[in-house]
């Protein structure tokens, strides 16, 4: 069976090339575009990894981690920050909270790759990222 990432992104495009990426490495994508959609999804579908930004239109990021973390069926979930504009101190609140780690947008796809692959166990696809594609939201 796949290991199941959940994508929280309101940004359309990079979602989309985002589930694109992973389901060419192996991975089973679910995907919310609202805080609240992906704290239900996190809870329903119990994904393997959480893909998370922080700038979501009703939920703040910071706040969805909190909650997914908080919550009994959700905390052993590890959750990967990918955002614009973060700062020290953002950076430093987020993995107090329980990230495992934080990218800046635009993220460098086979990094991000290495992480999750880290995280998950996954062993690694036969299809190769190009080390000079960056991902943008």
């Amino acid at each position: 069976m796949a290991e199941k990432v959940l994508i929280i992104e309101d940004n359309v495009t990079f979602r989309g090339i985002l589930s694109m990426m992973l389901q060419r490495q192996g991975y089973e994508v679910i995907s919310a575009d609202k805080g609240i959609n992906g704290l239900q999804r996190a809870t329903q579908d119990q994904p393997n990894i959480i893909i998370l930004d922080l700038s979501l239109p009703d939920i703040n990021g910071v706040e969805v981690l909190s909650t997914l973390k908080a919550t009994p069926e959700t905390s052993h979930i590890p959750v990967i920050i990918c955002t614009a504009a973060v700062d020290q101190a953002l950076r430093e609140e987020v993995l107090k909270r329980g990230a495992e780690e934080l990218f800046d947008k635009p993220v460098v796809p086979s990094i991000l790759l290495l992480v999750l692959n880290k995280l998950s166990g996954h062993k690694k696809s036969h299809h190769a990222i190009q080390p000079a594609m960056i991902l943008a939201a």
